[in-house]
């Protein structure tokens, strides 16, 4: 009822099959007006975005939301819409991609969250590896092998680069590794 109020050209069944490719992906748990601003946002990202990513497009950024812990702190539209937003706003001024852009960012969005990369950080790397003509493949790994390191190694990455012992350890206490 809610989304045949929706000022939009997409037509109702376009707009239940949102909600349903919504409900699949677990927004459900977010309720009724969870799954609206699901619709609504999604609405929204699939004329920006469909093109680049193709049909992926929402379920890759609503892992992206889901994972970076966007949905508790912004809502489900207004996460969708600042993950969709920052997604086009790099590749429409760089050489980058959506495409590659979350392709990278799919395979490191769990590593990201564990060492305190934020969502921005994380989309600005891909984009930059992209522009960089990285592959999202290679880039995501080197990426992934680099935090981890700093995670397990950090002993050793101190000695090597001759910085004060604990100070990896600190940085990622204090949020800034």
């Amino acid at each position: 009822e809610n989304l045949a109020k929706l000022d939009t050209r997409t037509t109702i069944e376009e707009l239940n099959q949102i909600a349903y490719a919504g409900a699949k992906l677990g927004i459900g748990k977010y309720g009724t007006e969870g799954l609206e601003q699901f619709v609504r946002a999604a609405n929204q990202v699939n004329v920006a975005l469909k093109e680049d990513l193709g049909a992926d497009a929402l379920t890759a950024l609503s892992k992206i939301t889901e994972v970076m812990g966007l949905i508790p702190k912004m809502g489900v539209e207004k996460s969708m819409m600042a993950v969709g937003s920052a997604m086009f706003q790099l590749s429409a001024t760089s050489t980058a991609t959506s495409n590659n852009i979350v392709e990278f960012a799919k395979r490191l969005t769990g590593m990201a969250r564990t060492a305190g990369i934020t969502t921005d950080q994380l989309l600005a790397l891909g984009s930059a590896s992209d522009s960089m003509y990285l592959m999202p493949e290679v880039a995501s790994t080197a990426f992934n092998k680099l935090i981890s390191s700093l995670q397990t190694k950090h002993n050793l990455i101190e000695k090597e680069l001759q910085i004060a012992p604990g100070t990896i350890n600190e940085l990622y206490s204090a949020g800034r590794a």
